[in-house]
């Protein structure tokens, strides 16, 4: 179930533990280890410098770089899922609509949904792959440029245990799925509001109602301390 989350919504790779790391596809426990080493050592200028992790290779890379993000890095298509091996044709699509990666990455979601609406797949890849290209370009990751509105969570928990069901507690929305939102608590664990928690009515387009960096108030509806799993229902959006 974790790995299945985490290789749906990706990870971050400039904040990433072992544990979290060991989920990823094609990543051992030895080489989680070496990628931490590795991170408080020298950090990650790109996705592209993982490879001098001792003992990650080229093979390796391929399968995990698809399922990492790295909000600091130099590109700007590392905060996406899109896998390195398709960053040719991300590029290709935001250069034919007249943009660059840095003028792309200052348009708002809305924005950038509106000018790929009719984006014809031109490439040689299937329709799921160009579609979740597509939608990683709406999205677009966070800004490591820091140009995104960074908002301090101030909470009273400092771990997993001191939460309580029925607390309500403030959060900011780090990844949405089609099935939920997940929400950095201010802890190790993130907590997830399933789309059936994000109001009372239908959410038949969960993109248009919650996004990324949205800052939220939730309730606690569900606590599995064993499992590191933490449930939410939406209170209300900043």
């Amino acid at each position: 179930m974790v790995s299945k989350a985490i290789n749906n919504v990706g990870i971050n790779l400039d904040t990433a533990s072992k544990e979290a790391l060991e989920h990823v596809s094609g990543i051992t426990p030895a080489i989680a280890k070496n990628i931490v080493e590795y991170r408080e050592k020298n950090g990650f200028k790109n996705l592209k410098s993982l490879k001098k992790v001792k003992r990650l290779g080229d093979a390796t890379f391929e399968m995990c770089a698809g399922f990492l993000r790295l909000p600091s890095s130099d590109n700007l298509l590392d905060s996406t899922l899109i896998h390195p091996d398709h960053y040719k044709i991300a590029e290709d699509i935001i250069i034919s609509l007249k943009h660059t990666d840095t003028s792309w990455n200052d348009l708002k979601e809305v924005e950038r949904k509106k000018l790929l609406k009719n984006i014809l797949n031109k490439y040689d890849i299937d329709d799921i792959l160009f579609s979740d290209i597509i939608s990683e370009l709406i999205l677009f990751g966070n800004d490591p440029r820091g140009t995104r509105k960074i908002i301090k969570i101030a909470n009273k928990y400092e771990t997993i245990e001191e939460i309580k069901l029925e607390d309500i507690i403030t959060g900011e929305v780090l990844n949405v799925t089609n099935f939920g939102a997940f929400v950095d608590l201010g802890i190790k664990e993130n907590g997830l509001i399933h789309i059936s928690n994000l109001s009372e009515q239908f959410v038949s387009n969960i993109h248009e109602y919650i996004s990324r960096g949205d800052i939220v108030s939730v309730r606690i509806i569900s606590l599995d301390i064993d499992k590191k799993r933490i449930g939410l229902k939406l209170l209300s959006k900043q």
